[in-house]
C-alpha cells in the first residue's frame, strides 16, 4: 500500500531534497535560479503573497511542567497578525542532558503549510533525520511550505494563527533530569540561517519576535495502590481480571459506577487510566 501511495506522488527535485533543511526557503529566494527564466521556482513556492509587510512571531508556550518517566508535548505556535506567509524555518536549541527530543510531529491541519522539511524525494517529512540530528547537535531544524506535492503546485499560503491546539508542529520529549530547562526559538533579525518566516512578494523574512518556553521538570510520581488489582476477588490477578480492566480503560468513575468499576480504578483517583494499568502489571500473577 505504501508504495502504491508514493507512486501517485510527484517525485520532488534532487536539488529540493539536497536543500531541504532550515533556511531552505529563505535560500531558494536568494540563491537558486533556473535556467527556464530564474524565477520559475520562486513563483511555485511563494504565489501571491501580500505585497505589504507584516510581522510575524513564532514560539512556545511560555510555561510548562513535566515529570521523569513522562512524555511532554512542547506545541511550535506560528502568528501571522494579519499577513500571508508562503514558507517558515524553525530553528529551536534545546539541553540534552535535560531533555530528549523523542520525534517531530508536523501539524498546521487545515491549512495550505502543507509540505513539511526535510523530506524525502516524495515529500514525505523526515522526522527520523530531525531527531538523529538534533540528539547529536542539540539543534532542532525543521521547516514547512505552502506546496501541494500531490497535484504539484504552490498554494496561496496561510494567514492567522497555529495556537496550542493545533500548531505548527509538535515536539515530544523525555524529561531525563529534574530541574529548569529552556527551549529558545533561535532568532536574530536578518539572519537568514534561523528561524524565518517568508511573505511578501519578493519573498522576505517577516519573523519579528520569538518566545521562548521553561519547562520544569519535577521527579517521577510514584503511585501507591489503594486496593488489590485482584478484580474479581477470585484470589488470584489473571488473565480474567486483566480483561474486567479492559472493558473499563479510560472510564471515569461517577456516582452510578458499579463495585467491579471502582474495583478498577486502584489508584483511586477518579479514571481507570495508565497509571491502573501499571499497578495491574505489576501484581500481574500474584
Amino acid at each position: 500500500m505504501e508504495a502504491t501511495e508514493k507512486k501517485s506522488k510527484t517525485k520532488m527535485d534532487p536539488l529540493l531534497v539536497t536543500l531541504s533543511s532550515v533556511g531552505l526557503i529563505v535560500f531558494l529566494v536568494i540563491a537558486v535560479s533556473f535556467p527556464s527564466g530564474g524565477k520559475r521556482l520562486l513563483q511555485l513556492l511563494f504565489p501571491g503573497s501580500s505585497s505589504f509587510a507584516f510581522s510575524s512571531q513564532l514560539g512556545f508556550p511560555l510555561n510548562s511542567s513535566a515529570q521523569i518517566g513522562s512524555e511532554v508535548h512542547v506545541p511550535v505556535t506560528l502568528n501571522t497578525n494579519s499577513g500571508v506567509v508562503t514558507g517558515v524555518d524553525v530553528q529551536i536549541t534545546y539541553d540534552r542532558s535535560k531533555l530528549r527530543l523523542v520525534s517531530v510531529v508536523p501539524k498546521a491541519e487545515g491549512t495550505n503549510l502543507r509540505t513539511f522539511l526535510p523530506s524525502d524525494s516524495y515529500f514525505a517529512f523526515n522526522g527520523t533525520l530531525v531527531v538523529n540530528q538534533a540528539e547529536s547537535s542539540g539543534t532542532i531544524n525543521v521547516g514547512v511550505m505552502a506546496y501541494d506535492s500531490v497535484n504539484n503546485q504552490a498554494l496561496s499560503g496561510f494567514s492567522g494563527t497555529l495556537d496550542e491546539n493545533n500548531p505548527l508542529f509538535d515536539l515530544v520529549f523525555q524529561p531525563l533530569a529534574t530541574g529548569s530547562t529552556t527551549l529558545t526559538m533561535v532568532y536574530s533579525s536578518g539572519n537568514k540561517n534561523d528561524s524565518n518566516v517568508i511573505g511578501n512578494t519578493p519573498p522576505s523574512d517577516q519573523l519579528t519576535a520569538v518566545q521562548n518556553s521553561t519547562i520544569q521538570i519535577g521527579p517521577a510520581v510514584s503511585i501507591t495502590p489503594t486496593h488489590s488489582a485482584d478484580i474479581n476477588q477470585d484470589g488470584i490477578v489473571n488473565v480474567f481480571d486483566v480483561g474486567i480492566f479492559a472493558s473499563y480503560y479510560d472510564v471515569a468513575i461517577t456516582s452510578e459506577s458499579t463495585e467491579v468499576m471502582r474495583r478498577c480504578d486502584l489508584t483511586n483517583n477518579g479514571v481507570i487510566d495508565v497509571y491502573d494499568l501499571g499497578i495491574l502489571a505489576g501484581q500481574y500473577g500474584s
